[in-house]
């Protein structure tokens, strides 16, 4: 292992193994957020069936994703290296946070294919909902319809809440662990 001097190592031990780990929980994780939202058992028909399916799913999931924040900030806590948690507590949030509003789209089409300007696969709506977070916009999906336009306006709206607020909350998590730990090192 490299040494910065007086046999300091460059890398601290145990990071590049917490890497790795933390690259593959990512991974996994991102796989079954996708396959766990990729199944429809139901697709609706009728544009109030489709609201009240909207309506029913962003409740659920959207309780999902909190527990799903939280549970993050715990593990932020705990983590030996509290950065690369960070880390994983973002891209995970992130992740989910996209799945959940790809789904919506992915249903808003399958119920009718012209809420968007061409019919959307769960790749194609992830892709959307990606373009949105992002601000992209390249013009080649548009939503069409009063409901896809208000879905979209309401993730563009929590975007700036996921950029600004919760990367505050879970950099802030990581910070105040390693403070603490400094400050307990500090009185032993």
């Amino acid at each position: 292992m490299a040494k910065l001097g007086h046999d300091v190592p460059l890398v601290p031990p145990g990071l590049v193994r917490e890497i790795v780990i933390t690259t593959a929980r990512v991974l996994l994780f991102t796989v079954v957020i996708v396959l766990g939202l990729l199944p429809l058992p139901y697709v609706p028909k009728t544009r109030t069936d489709v609201e009240i399916l909207i309506a029913i799913f962003l409740a659920i999931w959207g309780l999902i994703f909190i527990f799903v924040f939280r549970w993050q900030l715990q593990r932020i806590k705990r983590a030996p290296h509290p950065q690369t948690q960070m880390i994983e507590a973002l891209l995970v949030i992130f992740v989910l946070f996209l799945a959940i509003f790809a789904k919506v789209y992915h249903i808003m089409s399958l119920a009718n294919p012209h809420t968007f300007s061409e019919p959307l696969s769960y790749f194609s709506a992830f892709y959307f909902s990606m373009t949105v977070l992002s601000t992209v916009g390249f013009g080649d999906i548009a939503p069409l319809t009063m409901i896809a336009r208000t879905i979209t306006m309401l993730q563009m709206a929590l975007d700036f809440v996921l950029l600004g607020v919760a990367v505050r909350i879970v950099s802030g998590a990581a910070t105040r662990t390693l403070e603490a730990r400094r400050i307990a090192d500090d009185d032993q």
